[in-house]
């Protein structure tokens, strides 16, 4: 059984403004099983999920899925963060995401598309957030 002491536990601060963002990758999310390479829901469709933030520790994820058709958001990130991506094969049996922690990049934040209220037909305003395009930190 844990025990926490809830008054040294700090709140989550998120990116809630749009805008570009030099981000540190801070650690890659795992599964039940502790797999850096998870399954989407109807598990088809492989990703990988970075945790970033910034400096003053606003967080934001980057999800990346690994398809043949999401492969240049993929490769934008990868050239971002510094890696050469001439020649690079992307192969989630061999490659470990957790190899980029601590790399940065600039990322240009933005909310996400609003969502139908199904009650009432009118959209509501999201309120989370994602990086919608990678540069490399200058």
């Amino acid at each position: 059984m844990a025990k926490f002491e809830l008054d040294k536990v700090q709140e989550s601060k998120y990116i809630n403004e749009e805008g570009k963002y030099t981000l540190k990758i801070y650690g890659v999310a795992k599964d039940e099983n502790g797999n850096t390479t998870q399954l989407s829901a109807n598990k088809q469709t492989e990703f990988h999920k970075y945790l970033c933030n910034t400096k003053e520790g606003e967080e934001i994820s980057v999800t990346l899925y690994c398809t043949a058709n999401s492969m240049w958001k993929y490769k934008a990130f990868l050239s971002a963060v510094g890696i050469d991506v001439n020649g690079f094969v992307l192969d989630t049996e061999t490659f470990d995401p957790e190899t980029l922690i601590g790399k940065k990049f600039v990322g240009e934040v933005r909310r996400c598309p609003d969502k139908i209220n199904i009650e009432t037909g009118q959209p509501e305003p999201s309120k989370y957030f994602e990086v919608v395009k990678f540069f490399r930190e200058s």
